[in-house]
């Protein structure tokens, strides 16, 4: 190479290095001394509005200037809501200091701030009406309460040809909290954004499980190994023995899927199988008088050991071996003894007066609370079974669950499988004919202080005595059978309106069976004059029974659960109406426990 072009090329390297390097150096020196002292850095953002390069008096004016014609549009599923910053009176907060903001940027030099330190909030930088922003969101359709759709998990449908299940009709709804999206919306309006999808933003209630959900294969395994279990138990009646089969199809009936998306079994269902055994092959029991609370004699069928199926122990031995998915043949429970029973109990009972709705404890043969009561439903075929029991277990503070409620409560006493005493403060009003069309699932529903008192003066083993009541009444349904083919898993579900008739046609039908213990008559005791020579112990007179309605339902705060199922029944009437009012959530299983209250 000419060295004199070796030497001229050298020299234009050399200038544009000193060119470069000046430049670097310079914008180095710039943003090292802090160059943006008056301008907000590149990349901030102030409530996501884009200020880099203004001053503080032109990121101002830039934000009065946004209020000017500002709308916010939420987007629904099924609508869309305009809201108007001049509906709402917004403005620029006056009082919203962004000097002090730039002068906070200043103190670090823009080449060592960090990316997050550029994105600057202040709160309430906009000032608006409350009042009016709420009002403006109450008239949008899409928050209508009476016109939105609660979300619903996919339900069991059982293929008895297939001998498995499938899941149907599981939907998102267009359920949202009002609070929630009165929440977002402010937020919006913060950060001056013109547009919020309120799906985008989870601000649908959405249900646990649906067709598609990621845990829907896991929930049909977990359902179709329920189908695999096999139990035979073997009744006594007349001197001959009878196998009772708990197979795929009887357990295809007792499934649902719970709130969170889970497979469960119904226990209310359980119980009423656990009944129907009781009914059919309880042996003769010893026959004594028993005089009640308002002076009638009424005779008793008593448990004779050994003879009685134990109800209670055959529901807890059902349950146990479904959860544990045990198979083969149980031993059914019966009665261990008769206890050496007197008349009345020796004085120590609790008589549950169905037809009256009253319940009286007993104690030393001296009545020392009566309550008001709500038994089970009679129009849903939910009610309460009549007999002597006892109690057999004393919980506190528990959670009540089947397959359409979760109540928690303070007080619960069972006496027969999933049937027992407890309060509940949901409702509003107790005695009358709630029981007949608005009742409970088989439970006796007490107001909490009467439950209270029942709980802290009762042990294990202290007697039931439950009679009387109606057994039918006009419009009487029932819940509990299936058609043989498909059938839907969770009564829950079969309340869906006609977008579901498709799938109410593979819901689960009257059986045979069922419907022969509809319309058995239940009452087995009768009521006669109270003879003179055979008196029992002296009673205290009536003054002291309960007044006449009970309304006292609000648990202390000491003792009460934190959480209270709301108060939707509605007040007790002097007659019951044709159909039924829709029924606050009733009782069930007990958290972590093999007993449910129905």
């Amino acid at each position: 190479m000419n060295k004199k072009k070796s030497l001229k090329a050298a020299g234009i390297i050399a200038v544009v290095i000193i060119v470069l390097a000046a430049g670097f150096g310079g914008w180095y020196f710039m943003a090292g001394s802090n160059a943006y002292q008056d301008v907000f850095y590149p990349g901030t953002t102030l409530n996501k509005m884009d200020i880099e390069g203004l001053t503080v008096d032109q990121a101002r004016e830039k934000l009065e200037d946004s209020v000017k014609d500002y709308s916010l549009t939420i987007s629904f599923k099924n609508a869309q809501c305009r809201i108007s910053g001049q509906d709402i009176q917004m403005a620029c907060n006056d009082k919203a200091d962004i000097q002090a903001l730039k002068d906070q940027q200043n103190k670090v030099r823009y080449n060592k701030t960090d990316k997050d330190a550029l994105a600057l909030t202040v709160k309430d930088l906009f000032t608006y009406d409350s009042e009016a922003l709420t009002n403006q969101l109450k008239q949008c359709d899409a928050l209508d309460e009476e016109k939105m759709i609660e979300p619903e998990n996919a339900m069991l449908v059982y293929d008895k040809e297939k001998n498995s299940f499938s899941l149907r009709n599981g939907e998102q709804g267009t359920k949202m909290i009002f609070s929630e999206v009165l929440a977002a919306a402010e937020e919006a309006l913060e950060e001056n954004l013109s547009e919020l999808d309120a799906e985008d933003a989870g601000l649908y209630q959405t249900a646990a499980l649906t067709e598609e959900s990621p845990k829907a294969a896991d929930v049909l395994k977990e359902a179709d190994d329920y189908l695999k279990l096999h139990l035979e138990y073997t009744f006594s009646k007349d001197g001959k023995d009878k196998k009772e089969i708990i197979d795929s199809k009887l357990v295809s009936e007792w499934l649902y899927v719970d709130d969170n998306g889970d497979v469960q079994t119904d226990h209310d269902q359980i119980q009423a199988w656990v009944n129907d055994m009781a009914d059919e092959y309880n042996s003769d029991k010893v026959s004594m008088q028993f005089t009640t609370t308002s002076g009638s004699e009424i005779s008793l069928k008593v448990p004779v050991g050994g003879e009685a199926i134990d109800t209670s122990a055959l529901f807890k031995d059902v349950v146990k071996c479904l959860e544990d998915k045990v198979s083969g043949d149980r031993k059914v429970p019966h009665t261990e003894k008769a206890s050496g029973i007197s008349q009345n109990f020796g004085g120590n009972y609790v008589e549950v007066n169905l037809t009256d709705q009253k319940l009286y404890l007993y104690k030393k043969g001296e009545l020392i609370m009566s309550s008001n009561i709500v038994s089970g439903s009679v129009s849903k075929s939910h009610m309460t079974p009549t007999g002597v029991y006892q109690v057999y277990s004393m919980e506190k503070n528990t959670v009540l669950r089947g397959a359409d409620y979760a109540s928690p409560v303070s007080f619960w006493m069972p006496f027969n499988g999933g049937v027992g005493f407890h309060d509940a403060t949901w409702r509003s009003s107790f005695g009358g004919t709630i029981y007949q069309y608005n009742g409970s699932h088989g439970c006796i529903n007490m107001p909490y202080d009467k439950a209270k008192t029942l709980y802290e003066n009762i042990n294990t083993g202290y007697y039931v005595v439950v009679y009387g009541g109606v057994t039918y009444v006009p419009g009487q349904t029932t819940d509990r059978g299936s058609s043989s083919g498909s059938s839907s898993s969770g009564h829950k579900k079969n309340d869906r309106d006609d977008r579901k008739d498709d799938t109410k046609k593979e819901t689960k039908k009257e059986s045979d069976k069922e419907t022969k213990k509809e319309t058995k008559e239940t009452e087995k005791h009768t009521e006669t004059k109270k003879p003179e020579t055979t008196a029992p112990e002296t009673k205290k007179p009536e003054t002291s029974a309960p007044e006449t309605s009970q309304t006292e339902t609000k648990a202390p705060e000491t003792s009460a659960p934190d959480t209270k199922a709301p108060e939707t029944n509605p007040p007790e009437t002097s007659a019951p109406e044709p159909q039924p009012e829709p029924e606050a959530p009733e009782e069930g299983l007990v958290d972590a426990q093999s007993v449910s209250g129905i």
